[in-house]
C-alpha cells in the first residue's frame, strides 16, 4: 500500500475560512484590468493532481497537494510581494487538502509576520464542497472554468 502523501507534514494550527462557490464566483468575475491594480484580489490555488481533470478555475495556480509545502516559500514571497491578501484553496471536493494546506499557508504566514517579514494580512480560504460543488452549481459556474468537459465530471 502507498505511503499516504501528507504523512510526514506538520499538522495545521489554523483552520482557513471557508467561501462558498457563489463568492469565489464574484472573484473570478473581476475583469484583468480591475484584477490588476486591486490588492485585495484573491489568489486560487488548485490543489488538484492527479485528479485535476474538467477544468480550472482562471488564474488558479495548480500546484498539487502533495508538492505544495514544498513550494509554499517561494508562492507565499510571490503573493506577499503582490500584495495579495487573501487566497482560496480547492480541491475536488473538500476531502481535507484544501483545509490542510490552507492552515499550513495561514500558519506560515503568522510565522513569517513574527519573525518582521512585511506584509499584510493573508487570510486563507477552502472552497466549500471543492470543484465537485463549483460545476454543480450550474453553468453560470461551468462557463467559468477553462478547459470544460462536462464528461469528466459524470459519475
Amino acid at each position: 500500500m502507498p505511503t499516504p502523501w501528507d504523512k510526514n507534514l506538520p499538522n495545521a494550527c489554523s483552520e482557513p475560512q471557508v467561501m462558498k462557490p457563489e463568492d469565489l464566483l464574484f472573484w473570478v468575475k473581476i475583469d484583468e484590468e480591475q484584477r490588476a491594480i486591486d490588492k485585495d484580489y484573491i489568489t486560487i490555488i488548485d490543489l488538484r493532481g492527479a485528479d485535476n481533470k474538467g477544468g480550472i478555475i482562471p488564474y488558479a495556480l495548480n500546484i498539487p497537494a502533495e508538492n505544495f509545502f514544498q513550494c509554499m516559500i517561494p508562492v507565499f514571497k510571490m503573493i506577499a510581494a503582490a500584495n495579495i491578501t487573501q487566497v482560496c484553496f480547492c480541491d475536488a471536493s473538500s476531502d481535507g487538502r484544501a483545509k490542510r494546506m490552507g492552515g499550513l499557508f495561514q500558519d506560515f504566514g503568522g510565522r513569517m509576520k513574527d519573525v518582521g517579514y512585511q506584509m499584510g494580512d493573508i487570510t486563507t480560504y477552502e472552497l466549500e464542497g471543492g470543484m465537485e460543488a463549483w460545476v454543480a452549481a450550474g453553468e453560470e459556474y461551468t462557463e467559468w472554468l477553462n478547459d470544460y468537459d462536462p464528461a469528466a465530471w459524470k459519475k
